[in-house]
């Protein structure tokens, strides 16, 4: 690259001031400097730390266009040239023109910085300072970096890091106002031969942007100089499903090292859209229809938002939006009657019960009932039912549960005749059942006698000489809910007997 390509505004001469005063600063150091030679290398600050821009969010530009034309086959200009094919409504370089694509090789590595760092909120003034030049920006910053004789020496080394930045001088003369620079992106593994640039003919692939194998602009270019950018892009959010809750549809995944914030999309139409960042690892979408099947991603941004650090799982996970069912109990004889309403989107449900370690299963049905016949009674217990798609995604269930307290019914331990008709007598289940309703079974349905707070009653309506058959149940005490099931017991002319 020729040194009128380091992208000096001529007409910004605040720029050059700021050079020549730098130069001045350094003083003694430039000439210490000078004297660097292979082998040497100055430790200070990463590219990432000096621009505060996000490693990942860097790696995750460039890892995005590696395979595109945004910046492939942008043919290469000489001098301050700075846009790429896909950015031209943008102006950059003062020679650039809009609508024209061009790009010089430091006019590809500032624009790669350039939009890293706005994606980080980071400084982009000292981004500038790499246009204005590189002793400018490498030593003003003491950007840690190294120098290396040849090509293979580096390469040898292990000293390279994808993303790192080569800059090639002529002669080992890192100092001179050389015409024949050239300057890329390390895009190897750390030992191969390959780097992202704007080149010239000299490389044989024409004069574009490409990857290609490293090579300088002349043969002369003896000094090798690899500046630490200190890049890593981050993992992939490993996601942990999507589930339905009471609000909607929660999606996890796995914490990323190193991420600040993620960003949650959904699947619309084949095309991924935003719908939340978060610096939580779960999150929960209300927006879905009942019976609606939604799909997900996450990615890893930048704690401005403003950028990317991470790719994304492409096929997601998936889920399909079922709320969850209400419930409704009724004790039998031998247990609990389980009740919920039909639930649109639902092939199935799940039945649980609460015990001291969570909820267990209790029952698969395709039915909107279930039956729990260990019960004891007495005694309280909590179900909750979660619908299930057709697809297997987890429907939504009310976390809380439904709590519900068994009592057996009333058992009839006396049936006999007194002077004012058929006198009952049964037993008292539970002190919480403080009232009991009586019945007469009628034809094919049954006649309530009365309610009573006693163990006691005697239906004066009843003939001795006939056959008929009662039943007992618990209410409440505002006499609105049954409490308890019931056994019917049967009265055949004095004798009796049970008949469940």
């Amino acid at each position: 690259m020729i040194y009128g390509d380091s992208m000096k505004r001529t007409t910004q001469f605040i720029s050059l001031i700021f050079a020549v005063i730098l130069l001045i600063s350094m003083g003694a150091g430039c000439l210490d400097a000078a004297a660097l030679s292979a082998g040497d290398e100055v430790k200070g600050n990463t590219v990432c730390q000096v621009l505060g821009m996000d490693g990942g969010a860097y790696m995750n530009w460039l890892e995005s266009h590696e395979n595109d034309s945004y910046y492939l086959g942008t043919p290469y200009l000489p001098y301050d040239h700075r846009n790429p094919n896909g950015d031209c409504k943008n102006e950059y370089g003062y020679l650039d023109e809009a609508g024209v694509p061009g790009m010089n090789c430091m006019g590809f590595v500032w624009h790669v910085l350039y939009k890293a760092t706005a994606f980080s909120g980071g400084d982009l003034d000292r981004v500038d300072a790499e246009a204005d030049g590189r002793m400018s920006f490498y030593n003003g910053f003491n950007i840690t970096r190294k120098y290396f004789r040849n090509k293979k020496e580096m390469l040898k080394s292990g000293y390279l890091e994808k993303g790192d930045i080569i800059w090639m001088i002529p002669d080992q003369e890192e100092y001179s106002d050389t015409v024949y620079h050239h300057t890329g992106i390390y895009w190897g593994d750390g030992h191969s031969d390959l780097m992202w640039h704007s080149n010239t003919e000299t490389g044989g692939q024409g004069e574009c942007n490409v990857i290609s194998k490293i090579y300088p602009m002349l043969d002369r270019n003896t000094m090798y100089i690899v500046l630490k950018v200190g890049a890593k892009k981050l993992a992939d959010p490993v996601l942990k499903g999507a589930f339905n809750t009471e609000n909607g549809i929660r999606i996890r995944w796995d914490a990323v090292e190193g991420a600040s914030k993620y960003r949650v999309f959904i699947n619309k139409a084949g095309k991924w859209r935003k719908l939340a960042d978060t610096r939580n690892t779960a999150f929960t979408y209300t927006g879905a229809v009942y019976g609606e099947k939604c799909t997900f991603t996450v990615r890893c941004i930048t704690d401005c938002g403003k950028g990317y650090t991470s790719m994304h799982h492409t096929g997601g996970v998936s889920c399909t939006r079922c709320p969850a069912p209400k419930l409704s109990f009724s004790n039998t004889p031998t247990g609990i009657k389980i009740s919920w309403n039909k639930v649109t989107g639902a092939a199935s449900y799940r039945v649980y019960l609460k015990t001291g370690e969570g909820y267990s299963v209790i029952a698969d049905t395709e039915d909107t009932t279930a039956f729990y016949g260990r019960a004891q009674s007495g005694k309280a217990y909590t179900f909750t039912v979660r619908s299930v798609p057709a697809d297997g995604s987890r429907g939504a269930y009310h976390a809380d549960g439904y709590a519900t307290t068994y009592f057996a019914p009333p058992r009839v331990i006396y049936i006999g005749e007194s002077k004012d008709g058929v006198r009952l007598c049964w037993t008292h289940p539970q002190k919480a059942v403080r009232r009991f309703r009586i019945f007469r079974r009628v034809g094919s349905s049954w006649k309530v006698l009365g309610d009573t707070p006693y163990t006691v009653f005697t239906d004066k309506t009843a003939d001795g000489s006939k056959g008929y058959i009662y039943a007992v149940r618990g209410i409440s005490a505002d006499g609105r809910r049954f409490l308890t099931g019931y056994r019917q017991t049967i009265v055949m002319f004095g004798s009796s007997g049970e008949a469940e």
